[in-house]
């Protein structure tokens, strides 16, 4: 029986004991038990040294584009000195050239932004072929934007466009000049070429054609009337929007200038078969008539950039129905310039009422190896029948093919004016 008991108390003894041992083991009490605790897992020691060496370079880098930083300023800032120092000197010595016999005499090449571009699409194509970090676009508005600062020291710029602000003839001269010229909005395609005409503005920025409607009429009829030449052309997609700060179950009535109107057509006849379309004289004037009339159904149809700057909503993007819908614009000047290496000629010229007259005078493009890439017919005002042709063709007046066919072509003619050579658009 004592054997027993013993034996018994043994057992108990070591019961209690493993209870201890695991309750220590579960509870987990003591240093040796917080110890447990805080030591990390081995999976978690490796984490931390990858977040601490990703730390590390971080921090290294963000030195490095601190000094990157420093560098393009410093850069940018040899630039800008050097290109001042250039404009103003030239400046000097470009005043005396003028040739009073030539109609198409060189301005000042201060004044020759085609120039400028020239050289902006010079450095695109440099980072197109080292196919680096910075986009052809980003170039070409660092570039643009620099030149333009330079320019605006040297030689303040005002350029007419068709405003208001945030119209497509405003996104389309910002494209071409930048932001260093005073930009000037005028009401009418008419305003513009007299501005310009009367030197009150040094360059005007008009649309001559789009993807959709084809010619605009406003700017053809203007060149039939004054002596401005072409000295550039823009060329920018045409993004229509349907704006509004009210649900688009809730139109009743849609603003834009008619031509965003027409351009829509078809997607306003099968989403908004309801709504009522109002003509005004912009786009930016329908974003404002939007703003004002939410409540009472009213919308509009803008770029992108008009609706940021409102604050209105964008409802749909691109709502024209051709995806590709494009608008050209040309550049107005008193001055045509030099030979850039990838130019086009713009002609108007009125041919004898005669059968077969549009036929011999393109065949004399022909017979040049001249490549035509646009032709447009205009009615002569008090006549019937009878018209003017705007031509386009691939080279600069001053090349010896196209001075040929000029003479040829003025033979012909009962009108013939060079409206300009120029960069073709990228």
């Amino acid at each position: 029986m004592a054997k027993t008991s013993n034996n018994s108390k043994s057992s108990k003894n070591q019961k209690t004991v493993q209870a201890k041992t695991k309750g220590s083991k579960g509870k987990g009490n003591g240093a040796n038990a917080k110890r447990a605790v805080v030591s990390p897992k081995p999976e978690t020691v490796s984490q931390v040294k990858a977040l601490q060496s990703s730390t590390s370079e971080l921090s290294q880098l963000r030195s490095q584009l601190v000094e990157a930083d420093k560098a393009l300023l410093d850069a940018l800032n040899k630039k800008i000195e050097l290109e001042r120092k250039y404009f103003e000197l030239n400046c000097g010595q470009e005043k005396t050239v003028t040739d009073a016999k030539n109609p198409l005499a060189l301005g000042s090449r201060y004044t020759d932004w085609n120039l400028d571009h020239q050289r902006i699409e010079s450095m695109a194509l440099c980072a197109r072929r080292q196919n680096g970090g910075a986009s052809e676009n980003c170039v070409r508005a660092v570039f643009r934007e620099a030149l333009g600062d330079v320019r605006a020291s040297v030689h303040p710029t005002r350029v007419a466009y068709l405003g208001p602000q945030f119209s497509f003839t405003h996104l389309a001269a910002l494209k071409y000049f930048g932001t260093g010229v005073e930009l000037i909005p005028v009401s009418s395609i008419a305003g513009i070429f007299e501005q310009t005409q009367s030197g009150e503005c040094d360059f005007g920025v008009v649309p001559i054609e789009n993807s959709t409607d084809g010619r605009i009429v406003d700017t053809l009829d203007m060149f039939t009337k004054t002596k401005i030449k072409i000295s550039g052309e823009s060329i920018i997609p045409i993004c229509h929007c349907l704006i509004g700060n009210l649900p688009r179950s809730s139109i009743k009535t849609v603003y834009s200038k008619a031509q965003a109107l027409s351009q829509c057509r078809n997607w306003l006849a099968k989403c908004l078969s309801g709504a009522e379309l109002v003509a005004c004289n912009s786009t930016t004037q329908a974003v404002e008539l939007a703003l004002a009339g939410a409540d009472k159904g009213v919308a509009a149809i803008a770029s992108m950039e008009a609706a940021k700057a409102y604050e209105v909503d964008v409802l749909v993007e691109n709502i024209a129905d051709n995806p590709d819908n494009r608008t050209r614009f040309v550049v107005l000047s008193k001055h045509s310039y030099d030979r850039k290496g990838n130019d086009k000629t713009s002609l108007m010229f009125q041919l004898k009422h005669v059968a077969g007259a549009l036929a011999d005078a393109l065949n004399i493009f022909k017979r040049n190896h001249l490549n035509l890439t646009w032709i447009e017919s205009f009615p002569v005002h008090g006549t019937d029948n009878e018209y003017l042709f705007f031509a386009e063709m691939e080279g600069h007046f001053k090349d010896l093919k196209i001075r040929r066919a000029i003479d040829a072509l003025g033979k012909r003619s009962l009108r013939l004016e060079i409206l300009g050579s120029y960069p073709a658009a990228k």
